[in-house]
């Protein structure tokens, strides 16, 4: 019967596990910083859209307001 000692096979090469792992880890920390990258620039060009279409909004509200007045104020 063989014992573990003689089991142990010394040609064969030892695999590159941890070089495979950093790789690995180094890949998806890149990955992950795009993705947050892209949502952060999502999230900017939201707000300034935002923010336009309501300022644009108060100002034909406003617009609309002060015609209102205008007319009421010719009328009288």
């Amino acid at each position: 019967m063989a014992t573990p000692e003689e089991n142990i096979d010394t040609s064969a090469p030892a695999p590159p596990a941890p070089v495979v792992e950093e790789a690995v880890a180094a890949a998806v920390d890149e990955i992950s910083k795009e993705v947050k990258k892209e949502e952060e620039e999502k999230k900017g060009g939201g707000d300034l859209k935002s923010t336009l279409l309501i300022s644009g909004a108060v100002v034909a509200v406003i617009g609309a307001i002060l015609a209102i007045f205008k007319k009421v104020k010719g009328a009288a």
